[in-house]
C-alpha cells in the first residue's frame, strides 16, 4: 500500500521584539509582545515552534541587518506555504529600528525577500512601532522599485503620522496597545476576517489613544478569514 508522506508547505515566521535594553530609547513591553504572539500562532494557526524565528535583546542571534537577510536567504529555499514577520519596537516611516541602532528598510526587505519569493507564496508583515502605517506602500513601490503583483500584506499599529503605546496592563507587565488588543481578539477568535478585525482593533485602540490601525494589502481579500 502506498502511503503519501509528502510534508505539507511550511508555514514559517520571523518574530522580533526590541526592548533596547540600557539605551536611553528604551521600551518596556516588546519581548512580552513576542510571548503573546508565538503563543498565537502556535495555539490558532498551526505553527510549528522549530520554525518560528524569534529575536530579542537575549537572543543568542541577535537582530540585526545581517542576521535577517542571512536567515531570508535560507527560507526562501524551503517549501513554503506562508511567512510571517512580526516586529515590535522602534520604526519610522520605511524602517524599522534593529539591534545597534541599525534601520532595516522596506525596500531592503523588499529586494532580499519579497522578489525572491514565489508568487503563490504570501508574506504577512504586522509591525507594531511608530509610524509604520507607509512600510511596504505599493505606490512608493510601484514608482521607484518596480514593485510587482507580489502575495503580501501588511496590518500596522498605526498610520504614517502616527506613534504607539505601551500599557501597564491587568497581567501585570508592559505590552503593546496594538499588540495586547490583537492577541485577544484572535486569541478569542481565530475565525475573524481581516476587515473585522481591523475594526475591531480600531473600536478598541481609539478609545484608549490616538492612534488608527492601518493595512496595506496586495492581492488579499480584507473580507477573507485571516489565517496567518
Amino acid at each position: 500500500m502506498n502511503i503519501n508522506t509528502a510534508r505539507k508547505p511550511l508555514k514559517i515566521a520571523i518574530i522580533i521584539g526590541l526592548d533596547y535594553i540600557n539605551n536611553d530609547y528604551k521600551l518596556n513591553g516588546c519581548i512580552n509582545d513576542t510571548t503573546l504572539i508565538v503563543k498565537l500562532l502556535v495555539k490558532n494557526y498551526d505553527y510549528q515552534p522549530e520554525y518560528i524565528y524569534l529575536f530579542t535583546d537575549y537572543s543568542k542571534i541577535k537582530a540585526n541587518k545581517l542576521n535577517l537577510i542571512d536567515l531570508f536567504n535560507k527560507i526562501i529555499k524551503k517549501d513554503i506555504q506562508n511567512i510571517l514577520i512580526y516586529f515590535s519596537g522602534h520604526g519610522n516611516n520605511n524602517y524599522i529600528l534593529l539591534e545597534n541602532n541599525e534601520k532595516l528598510y522596506d525596500y531592503e526587505v523588499k529586494t532580499y525577500l519579497l522578489n525572491k519569493l514565489l508568487p503563490n507564496i504570501r508574506t504577512i508583515f504586522i509591525l507594531d512601532c511608530c509610524k509604520s502605517g507607509s512600510f511596504l506602500k505599493t505606490s512608493f513601490f510601484n514608482n521607484f522599485f518596480g514593485f510587482y503583483s507580489l502575495n503580501y500584506f501588511v496590518l500596522a499599529a498605526c498610520k504614517n503620522d502616527q506613534s504607539t503605546i505601551e500599557i501597564y496592563t491587568d497581567k501585570s507587565a508592559y505590552y503593546g496597545l496594538f499588540t495586547f488588543y490583537l492577541f485577544e481578539l484572535l486569541n478569542n477568535n481565530k475565525n475573524l476576517s481581516w476587515n473585522n478585525l481591523l475594526l475591531l482593533l480600531n473600536k478598541y485602540i481609539i478609545n484608549q489613544h490616538y492612534q488608527e490601525v492601518n493595512i496595506t494589502k496586495n492581492c488579499i481579500d480584507l473580507n477573507s478569514i485571516v489565517n496567518i
